[in-house]
């Protein structure tokens, strides 16, 4: 039964005695979620950088255009029906890869400039968030033991 604040105390004494008895699996399992957890934390983190990325890339396009420059999240919030739209978020996406340098032309204006800077600097970290998973992956066989 539960009491006005919140747990009763057959509650309190049952986990306890829970966690008295089966440190080691108790551990365990909550290892595994805390793996799991962070692992889909970094892939969704990744997911979104990327997305902001594209968002980015879009107004780089637009400024280059000479056409209204616009907010990151346009990548996502248009009308979907209209092929033009989605060719250009296509365009924009592809506009500079994860895995090419970007170059950095002198006549450029300082706009385009800090838009690379900024795209530069979100490579950096997209690079370093898959170390990180790759790290992840590789002690996966510490927190997920292989079944004998």
């Amino acid at each position: 039964m539960l009491s006005r604040g919140g747990f009763s105390f057959k509650m309190v004494i049952i986990l306890v005695f829970i966690v008295i008895l089966q440190p080691k699996k108790l551990k365990s399992m909550f290892t595994q979620f805390l793996y799991v957890f962070s692992v889909v934390i970094i892939m969704l983190a990744i997911l979104g950088i990327f997305l902001y990325k594209a968002g980015l890339q879009l107004q780089y396009l637009r400024i280059q255009r000479k056409v209204a420059k616009g907010s990151a999240s346009d990548i996502i919030q248009f009308d979907y029906s209209d092929k033009k739209e989605r060719k250009e978020r296509l365009e924009a996406f592809l506009l500079f890869p994860l895995m090419y340098g970007i170059v950095f032309e002198e006549n450029e204006k300082e706009e385009l400039m800090a838009i690379k800077k900024r795209v530069k600097k979100i490579h950096i970290t997209i690079y370093s968030l898959l170390i990180v998973v790759i790290v992840l992956a590789v002690y996966s066989e510490k927190v997920f033991p292989a079944a004998v």
